[in-house]
Formats: C-alpha cells, sequence, structure tokens
C-alpha cells in the first residue's frame, strides 16, 4: 500500500515531493518507508510520546527524480508481485505482444493460461473517431480494476485476476471473451438518454440491462438475446451468467461509490471463457467504463469529461481514485 500511495501521488497528482513522519519507537515502519525510497531528511528529538515514553520524530521525504530513478531499476522482464487474494508470490516472465487494443496491450507468459495486460494513457471515443491521452489513466485505471476485482472474487463473483506486477501491468488468466458488451444503466445519461429522447438524470425503479455486439467494424450494434444466440455468441446457460454477474457487479459498485459520495450512473462489463469454459469478469472497471457523478454536485468524473471536451480529465480521475482509496 506503501508504493501504491506512492506511486499515485506522483503519477496522478503530479506532485514534487511527497514527505511524511514516523517515529523512532516504530522502527519496522521506518524500513518499509526507506524500502518504498523516503530519505531521512530531520529528526525532532523526543517529540513526540507513546504511553509515557518519549521518541524523536523522523521526518522523511522522496523527491520526483529519485521516485522516476527507482521505477526504472524496477522495470524487468521478471515480477515477483503479491497475490492481493493469496498473499503468495509468483515469478512471472514477460514474453511476446499478443494484442494491442484501444487502451491495453496484452503479453504471452511462461504460462499458456495466464497473460499481462498494460494499461495505457491512450483515450478514445465514439468507437475510435476522437482520440487522445489522459496521463496516469493507464495507473488509475490498472490499479482500480484489480482492487475491485479482488473485492468481487471475494464477494463470490469469478474474475480474470490474479496479481498485480506493477502500476500499470497485471497477470491475469487468458479468456476467449464473448463478444457481448454488457451495459447495466441505473440513471438515464448518455447515448440511452439520446436514443429514446429522454434528459439526463432519471433515475430508474430498477436497473436496465444491455447487450451490444463487441464488433468495431458494425460501431457495436444493439442486440437482445435472441440475436446473441441467432449469432452463436454465447449460450442461453452463458447469458443467464452473464446477467446474474451484472447485476451482481451493479449491487457491489453501487454500495461502494455512495459510500464514496458518487453515484454510479451507468457502466460496461465484458466476460470471458476459460480454458474450461468458465464464464468470469475480465476486462476493467474504472473511469473509462463507468459513468460517475458527484452524489452532490452532479458534476462528471468519468470519460465523459473527455468525450464532451467538459477539460479536467486527469483531476477526475485522480478524484475518483482518492475516494476509492480512502475508502478501502
Amino acid at each position: 500500500m506503501v508504493e501504491t500511495t506512492r506511486d499515485f501521488a506522483f503519477q496522478a497528482l503530479k506532485l514534487h515531493r511527497l514527505e511524511l513522519e514516523v517515529f523512532s519507537f516504530n522502527p519496522r515502519a521506518e524500513q518499509v518507508y526507506q524500502k518504498a525510497g523516503f530519505r531521512r531528511e530531520g529528526v525532532r528529538r523526543d517529540a513526540a510520546s507513546d504511553g509515557g515514553r518519549y521518541g524523536d520524530s523522523i521526518w522523511m521525504a522522496i523527491l520526483e527524480d529519485e521516485w522516476r530513478q527507482l521505477k526504472r531499476t524496477q522495470q524487468r522482464n521478471y515480477h515477483y508481485p503479491i497475490n492481493f487474494i493469496s498473499g503468495g508470490y509468483t515469478a512471472m516472465e514477460k514474453k511476446e505482444q499478443l494484442y494491442e487494443g484501444k487502451a491495453k496491450k496484452v503479453y504471452a507468459t511462461g504460462d499458456p493460461n495466464l497473460v499481462i495486460v498494460d494499461y495505457k494513457d491512450d483515450a478514445t471515443a465514439f468507437n475510435g473517431a476522437k482520440k487522445g491521452t489522459i496521463t496516469g489513466k493507464g495507473v488509475i485505471n490498472n490499479q482500480m480494476t484489480n482492487r475491485f476485482m479482488a473485492k468481487l472474487e471475494k464477494a463470490g463473483i469469478p474474475t480474470h485476476f490474479v496479481e498485480e506486477l506493477s502500476e500499470r501491468e497485471t497477470l491475469v488468466k487468458k479468456v476467449s471473451i464473448v463478444p457481448l458488451e454488457v451495459i447495466i444503466r441505473n440513471i438515464s445519461a448518455g447515448s440511452f438518454a439520446k436514443r429514446y429522447g429522454v434528459e439526463e438524470g432519471i433515475v430508474f425503479d430498477a436497473p436496465t440491462i444491455e447487450f451490444s455486439y463487441k464488433c468495431d467494424e458494425l460501431d457495436d450494434p444493439l442486440l437482445n438475446t435472441h440475436h446473441a444466440l441467432a449469432l452463436k455468441l454465447a449460450s442461453p446457460e452463458e447469458i443467464a451468467v452473464i446477467e446474474k454477474y451484472a447485476f451482481a457487479v451493479n449491487d457491489f459498485l453501487k454500495d461502494f461509490w455512495s459510500s464514496c459520495g458518487v453515484t454510479l450512473v451507468d457502466f460496461k462489463l465484458e466476460f470471458g471463457r476459460l480454458h474450461d469454459g468458465t464464464i468470469v469478469l475480465a476486462d476493467e472497471i474504472s473511469p473509462d467504463t463507468c459513468r460517475l457523478w458527484d452524489s452532490k454536485t452532479h458534476e462528471k468524473l468519468d470519460k465523459d469529461r473527455f468525450r464532451r471536451d467538459l477539460g479536467g480529465v486527469e483531476d477526475a480521475y485522480a478524484e475518483v481514485m482518492r475516494r476509492m482509496t480512502e475508502a478501502l
């Protein structure tokens, strides 16, 4: 968590300097911060007390240039990450690139059932018609997705998540993506409002679910269950499982974001098949795929700021990451 907070400060918040205070009666904490690149800058003798005993107040800091140098030395093809779910360690070799999409690259590993996903800062909208860059997006989307995936696993929803390897890279189970984009809507907004000629902000009595055919050449057309079955995109059993998981994800995310002062308007999910045919949640959960509004002001805190040229895109992504980090 120290490294995650440190990386978020420099990558997303664009800080030049990060400082902290630690006390001499907690030497293990100082060791953890030193390992994360923090250096001692000063000591205030006997400035802190703990149960009647006095100790030194130690100020430590790390500068942006020092952080960048530390990160460069960590960029190797072998990763020894902590598994958020099991707490284990795994050595994993990054091999050839298998795929590059709009927001991510995928690399092979030494295990045919595992791949490495590398999140980019590239941003697209309107099926690639609009392109740009959101600085720090890859870091935020990677880390936010991983934390949600780990929580959802514990809630009984299987995912492709295995381990976070670095600020931008994650080890996941290799899946064959079901070519259905699944959209859950709690409030009217975006294409829904435009398609049906209603204003944004109408709160639905119950969430809706939509499917679209995942095909860039056709602009991801909407389809219903019968169309999906006719096109053999998924079986009836798979569609039932996907719907069940999608609504369960919605329940979880709505409650979580509500605790952060954020309203979950709608979001997109993708699912995949493991080598044995098991359906699991794949892709990502982030401001790229979720429409998020501040609960009080209704300020947009997601990719709509990029789509609609509202400005403050990086600040919005950083704000939702900050709220998420504080809530976990």
